[in-house]
């Protein structure tokens, strides 16, 4: 929160909310993709890095009648191809592929489970693995 002729103003991104906070001093944040934002990614000997939903990002990118091969070739060269040091952001893909989840389920003998959790329009899904006895 910062102080602006006398009164209290909530942070309006996730940059000025986390810059509260010392761990994220160089933390990259793209303002432009904050309802893309999922959390954090940690890697040894490295602070926290943001993750974004990758479909998210090309919905945000679309949402002006950009097309989405335009969307896609902004993406591909100005944000996921623009390294900004050793915390760029992270663009994460999901895989919702059954064929990947009956190889998770042969090799690991586990079933997949989740849950999943309506926000406004989008639907957040969490899959975790179980073993199977």
């Amino acid at each position: 929160m910062t102080e602006q002729d006398g009164k209290v103003q909530e942070p309006r991104t996730l940059c000025e909310y986390f810059s509260q906070w010392e761990d994220f001093e160089d933390t990259v944040f793209y303002d432009e993709f904050d309802a893309a934002f999922m959390g954090f990614g940690w890697q040894f000997n490295v602070g926290p890095v943001a993750v974004y939903n990758q479909d998210l990002v090309m919905e945000i990118l679309m949402e002006d009648g950009t097309s989405e091969e335009d969307a896609l070739e902004h993406f591909g060269y100005n944000v996921q191809g623009s390294y900004v040091g050793e915390r760029t952001p992270i663009f994460l893909t999901n895989v919702n592929d059954g064929a990947v989840s009956d190889f998770m389920k042969r090799q690991a003998g586990a079933e997949i489970s989740g849950w999943s959790r309506e926000v406004g329009d989008v639907v957040w899904v969490s899959k975790g693995m179980r073993e199977i006895s």
